[in-house]
């Protein structure tokens, strides 16, 4: 296998290595999803999403956004605690669930975020755990040594947070969970409001409008960005509104 590789990377241009690699993550993703979903990928399906995430990636490289590689991530991921935050979005008509995940550094700057389409889940509170999974899976492929992990599901959260045997329902996914805490130095599981979480739970239904999972460096798609801001507007909006119609009895 190494002299395989090592042969295709002497014959190929940067381009073409860039395509290759690209390639080989996202059958390794496949593969993972015919393994924990039971659903399998097509290789059309497999060459859209190679396609996006390079047109993604392109564009994040020209903005210039602070952190431009893996490595620039796991070196900061080594030297402080890393926050990330999960959400779902779930799809009743086609049963489909996303994974919505946002890393962010001590200084607040976005490492990564992250959107996996999901199928076959059957319920939200099956898939609120199941990107807690995700979540902690996240910063073991980063290498992150300590890692704060942040949802709006305080079920989800407290199971996360124990260390008992749980036997609800999602116990497998929970157990799962708790059996990769020891690779990491300090990990901890904290609930946030909805309103403190809405950046996650937008990547989420990104995935799910665009029927695809994604992943980006050191930023967010501009679309999440845009609605993020159309959401804080909306509810400055609300909360002028509200103060402009209360008054105090006396």
């Amino acid at each position: 296998m190494w002299e395989w590789l090592t042969w295709v990377f002497d014959q190929g241009t940067n381009k073409q290595m860039r395509l290759f690699c690209y390639g080989l993550w996202l059958i390794w993703f496949s593969r993972n999803r015919l393994l924990y979903e039971r659903r399998c990928m097509t290789g059309i399906e497999i060459a859209r999403q190679i396609r996006n995430y390079i047109v993604e990636l392109d564009a994040i490289k020209e903005k210039k956004l602070t952190l431009q590689s893996a490595g620039n991530n796991q070196q900061v991921g080594r030297r402080g605690r890393v926050t990330v935050h999960f959400d779902a979005a779930f799809d009743h008509q086609s049963s489909r669930s996303a994974t919505g995940l946002l890393l962010r550094n001590e200084e607040g700057e976005i490492l990564a975020s992250e959107a996996i389409l999901h199928s076959e889940i059957a319920t939200p509170f099956t898939a609120e755990a199941y990107e807690g999974l995700q979540a902690v899976k996240l910063g073991i492929f980063m290498e992150l040594n300590k890692m704060e992990v942040v949802g709006d599901s305080k079920t989800v959260i407290k199971k996360c947070q124990s260390t008992n045997t749980n036997k609800s329902i999602i116990g497998a996914i929970i157990r799962d969970i708790q059996s990769k805490k020891d690779r990491f130095q300090k990990i901890e599981f904290h609930f946030v409001p909805k309103a403190k979480n809405v950046y996650a739970h937008l990547i989420a239904n990104e995935a799910i409008r665009r029927r695809g999972s994604f992943y980006l460096m050191g930023g967010i798609l501009d679309s999440v960005r845009q609605a993020g801001l159309n959401e804080r507007r909306n509810e400055r909006f609300g909360n002028k509104v509200a103060e402009k119609n209360s008054f105090h009895v006396f």
